[in-house]
């Protein structure tokens, strides 16, 4: 044999002595030539595939940054590998999430569904073999509100009809419901008739003030998600009844009848029933014991055995729909039969104070009161003395 020569891609042809090494990434057309001794040659054409260079991998979290507080996603982020190799072309994408074994890359892109700390790694092989790998990269994520809940103290109201009768108190916890793999509660507030939110004190929060409230909590996370209690109502109705008028006539010339007559309101549940009672002392019980009148807000009782000359006094209750009584204690003044000036000789006559009635039946003459009970009667000319007046007859 004469000699070997060879040429790369169309070069020059060189002597074959040694091995020769293709360093140059690509596809390479080779041409090896055998000349023997006679002048005869053999030629030999064969292709070089050379891919010496790793591929290149990214990986993608969209969104690219944390869409939470404190480096905390609060959405499911997607992960998207990227790769590129311009020499043999990539064979196969593999992926591994939280230390799990390697899967090929062929759901695009990939979805984070569960809360907590996460890392994800992958490798591309070229069709050469070369293999390259990110690195182990970490995020952390939190999708779920924290959990809050409120307890009212009296939890029931304590008053009648849904009111509550003292100003009640709420308290506030919260919590994380992914333990360990949550970001953990950051803040509790709340709110008060739709006011801006305060910071809880981590005490009880009285809500006070009679009418209609309602009152909202909330907890925010360290990734920024905020959970909100649903939306309390209370009615708060702390003050009895209030009385604006009571009229009582200051005499009366009965000695078995006392009227009455008041008002009261309650701006906020409203009045749902009257009770009086009537005595010979203020807030005693002795002439009528206390008795329901319902909605009447007069009274005209009648039967009772009351002495001339001597006072006595209502004491009336007012009830709202709450519950509370709100009372009142007004006095009439004496029970005393009061005539001036009176005449004779009609069938029927007034005092000058329109209380009394004086009638006459042949010779014989009738005092009534003004309600016509029987006061006395006489047939002679006589003066008869009641209390601090008097009737005469002639």
């Amino acid at each position: 044999m004469k000699g070997v020569t060879y040429s790369i891609d169309g070069g020059a042809p060189m002597t074959y002595t040694v091995p020769v090494t293709v360093t140059t990434d690509g596809i390479h057309n080779c041409e090896g030539v055998v000349t023997d001794t006679a002048g005869n040659t053999a030629t030999i054409d064969f292709i070089v595939k050379v891919d010496t260079t790793k591929l290149l991998i990214s990986a993608a979290l969209s969104p690219a940054a944390p869409d939470g507080t404190n480096s905390w996603y609060k959405s499911s982020p997607t992960l998207t590998f990227n790769t590129s190799d311009a020499t043999s072309g990539v064979q196969n994408i593999m992926y591994s999430i939280d230390g799990s074994a390697q899967t090929p890359y062929t759901t695009i892109p990939i979805t984070f569904t569960t809360d907590g700390l996460h890392t994800y790694q992958g490798w591309v092989t070229d069709n050469a073999g070369n293999q390259t790998a990110t690195s182990k990269l970490t995020f952390k994520m939190d999708t779920t509100k924290p959990i809050i809940n409120t307890v009212l103290t009296p939890s029931a109201p304590n008053g009648m009809n849904n009111w509550y009768v003292t100003d009640p108190k709420f308290t506030i916890t919260a919590s994380d419901p992914n333990g360990t793999n949550g970001s953990g509660v950051a803040a509790i507030t709340y709110s008060i008739d739709g006011k801006t939110a305060v910071t809880y004190p981590n005490a009880p929060v009285t809500v006070s003030g009679d009418g209609t409230h309602k009152y909202q909590a909330f907890a925010t996370d360290k990734a920024g998600n905020v959970g909100a209690s649903a939306i309390s109502t209370i009615t708060i109705d702390t003050t009895p009844p209030i009385f604006t008028a009571f009229v009582a006539p200051a005499t009366t010339g009965s000695t078995s009848i006392l009227a009455a007559t008041w008002i009261a309101n309650d701006p906020q549940s409203g009045i749902v029933e009257y009770d009086c009672a009537i005595g010979s002392s203020p807030g005693n019980t002795d002439i009528l014991a206390r008795k329901s009148l319902g909605m009447q807000s007069f009274i005209y009782a009648t039967g009772l055995s009351l002495t001339v000359g001597k006072s006595y006094y209502f004491t009336v209750w007012a009830k709202n729909g709450a519950g509370l009584w709100g009372m009142n204690n007004t006095a009439t003044s004496i029970t005393k039969i009061v005539a001036t000036n009176c005449l004779v000789g009609t069938a029927a006559l007034l005092d000058a104070g329109g209380i009394s009635a004086i009638s006459r039946n042949s010779k014989s003459y009738s005092l009534m009161d003004s309600i016509g009970q029987f006061v006395v009667s006489c047939s002679t000319s006589k003066n008869y003395q009641f209390g601090q007046g008097y009737w005469y007859f002639k």
